[in-house]
């Protein structure tokens, strides 16, 4: 999953050079919907773009909502402590990656 704050057109070439796919919409076409239609959403996407950092924490608990993780351990870490997990996962993914050697 891809969280960017770029545009939709450079999310979407991102997404295909490094393997992430081009399913990438913008936040602002989910805004208006339930928690459920949004947690669907994000499900089937590969990415979300044009975010700001003040969207940042709904899309964290969309994603933990939608791995079922919600009440398990956020209470336990901050927003700031949240990212840097996914960022260290997204990197270790891509350190692995033939892409990436």
């Amino acid at each position: 999953m891809m969280l960017t704050g770029d545009n939709i057109l450079i999310a979407k070439e991102i997404g295909r050079q490094v393997g992430i796919g081009d399913k990438i919409i913008r936040l602002e076409e989910i805004k208006g919907l339930s928690e459920d239609e949004q947690v669907k959403i994000v499900g089937e996407i590969d990415g979300l773009a044009e975010i700001y950092p003040e969207d940042k924490y709904r899309i964290v608990k969309l994603l933990f909502v939608l791995l079922g993780i919600y009440g398990i351990f956020v209470p336990s870490l901050t927003l700031h402590q949240v990212m840097v997990v996914l960022a260290f996962s997204a990197l270790f993914t891509l350190g692995r990656s033939s892409q990436w050697r």
